[in-house]
């Protein structure tokens, strides 16, 4: 049996929080990103992945639906990813500390949207 081609995703989607910051969803093809406008935001966009204990139940569930689809999601402040969510991300000792399975989270992005450069 032939292996199935990755699913492609089109969209574009904002979203204002109560705070009214804008974050924005765009997809293409098989990579899906989310700029949100700064790295530790002030509001409750994370939902239940703000709890550790939640994002251990959900985090799995997501990868595994993203190696299924062949998806990527990628999570941008000031035009940097700071962190993914790849098919093969494996989790590393950093995600583990965060909580955040194996979400790769990328230190220098991090640093530099932290000092707003």
């Amino acid at each position: 049996m032939a292996t199935p081609a990755p699913l492609a995703v089109f969209a574009q989607l904002s979203l204002l929080t109560t705070t009214g910051d804008a974050i924005t969803v765009m997809a293409a093809d098989t990579v899906i990103t989310v700029t949100l406008p700064r790295l530790w935001p002030r509001h409750t966009v994370l939902g239940p992945l703000a709890d550790r204990g939640q994002r251990r139940h959900l985090l799995p569930k997501l990868h595994e639906g993203l190696r299924r689809a062949d998806l990527t999601v990628q999570f941008q402040v000031r035009q940097r990813v700071v962190a993914q969510l790849r098919p093969q991300s494996q989790p590393t000792l950093l995600s583990w500390l965060l909580g955040l399975g194996a979400v790769e989270v990328h230190i220098i992005p991090c640093l530099l949207a932290l000092l707003r450069w």
